[in-house]
């Protein structure tokens, strides 16, 4: 098994956004853990993120956020 760090975090405040879409959400998270990492998105091998309440049966896969 090979060795996983995690070295950025970011999210986004907790509340509605009836004028956003969780693409939105989550691309703006994603961009905060980057920024916190101090890297650029084509250093990261793998990206996860969490959704606390967000739509139903979205799932996002690697860093389809950022292209």
């Amino acid at each position: 098994m090979r060795g996983v760090s995690i070295i950025g975090v970011g999210c986004t405040p907790y509340g509605a956004f009836p004028d956003r879409t969780l693409h939105d959400l989550a691309t703006e998270a994603a961009r905060r853990a980057l920024d916190d990492a101090g890297i650029a998105p084509a250093a990261v091998e793998a990206m996860y993120l969490g959704c606390f309440a967000g739509e139903a049966g979205h799932v996002f896969h690697g860093l389809e956020l950022l292209a």
